[in-house]
């Protein structure tokens, strides 16, 4: 396999664009039909691709060849995939200052940014690629000419780029802004907490928290990229809803006593 890319760069750079897609069709419409959820985009860039799945896919098809014993390339390839993405996790954290995934609620997890589920994944994903899709991606992509697939790669490779840097941009001005609402909620937490003990009325608490809220809202979802972004790793607002939760616990404790009122 590694022999096909070295001869044909082009063969490697399709192939990775037909599995960034194949993973962006995994994660934004198989799974969310299979879990009652609605089809949106999962991926961090706007087309449909997720580099993620193409980089793994590349790299194991290219480290374990077709007459490998197809279990230890279930799991090397899972070990592999699952270091990929450990790695992309950590880096956009140091980044972006945010988490963008978190399997913390996942049963054997590592850190929150693996977990077991994914590894089984990652595992079956490998064998299917190295044993069955990447010799007939293959076979068929070398039967094109070799100009067509230079430009057909030329045109993935300057769209993924565009869309990366534009998307990187993007993202880097929500981290300003997911830190400025966390700044936000901190204060009007504080200010909680200090008007608790001087014995703030129920309504003056969802005044608050209606000021929260809307400060919530005016920063967050302005802008179509961002509403995007938030909505294909909800996970990142983790950042400040833990803070809000450590400063102003009592917060949530009167809504609830207020939301029973409103009931009865």
């Amino acid at each position: 396999m590694l022999d096909a890319f070295a001869n044909n760069w082009t063969i490697l750079v399709i192939s990775f664009f037909i599995y960034s897609f194949c993973g962006w069709i995994w994660e934004s419409l198989i799974c969310p039909i299979a879990t009652g959820h609605k089809i949106h985009n999962s991926g961090f860039l706007t087309g449909p691709c997720i580099p993620i799945y193409g980089s793994g896919a590349i790299i194991v098809c290219a480290l374990f060849p077709i007459s490998k014993d197809w279990s230890l390339i279930f799991i090397e390839g899972a070990i592999v995939a699952c270091f990929i993405e450990y790695l992309t996790s950590y880096f956009m954290e140091k980044m972006f200052h945010a988490r963008w995934w978190d399997y913390s609620q996942m049963r054997f997890n590592l850190n929150g940014r693996i977990c077991l589920e994914g590894f089984f994944i990652f595992g079956f994903f490998s064998v299917t690629a190295v044993k069955n899709v990447q010799p007939h991606l293959t076979h068929m992509l070398i039967q094109y000419d070799y100009i067509p697939m230079v430009i057909a790669s030329t045109v993935c490779i300057t769209l993924f780029t565009s869309d990366l840097i534009t998307t990187f941009l993007e993202a880097t001005h929500l981290a300003k802004k997911l830190e400025t609402v966390s700044q936000d909620l901190k204060k009007f937490a504080d200010e909680l907490e200090l008007d608790i003990h001087n014995e703030i009325t129920t309504d003056d608490i969802f005044k608050i928290a209606r000021q929260l809220k809307d400060s919530h809202r005016e920063h967050l979802i302005k802008k179509y990229s961002h509403r995007r972004l938030v909505k294909a790793f909800p996970d990142i607002l983790n950042k400040y809803h833990i803070k809000l939760r450590n400063n102003a616990s009592e917060f949530f404790l009167c809504e609830n006593v207020y939301n029973k009122q409103e009931e009865v």
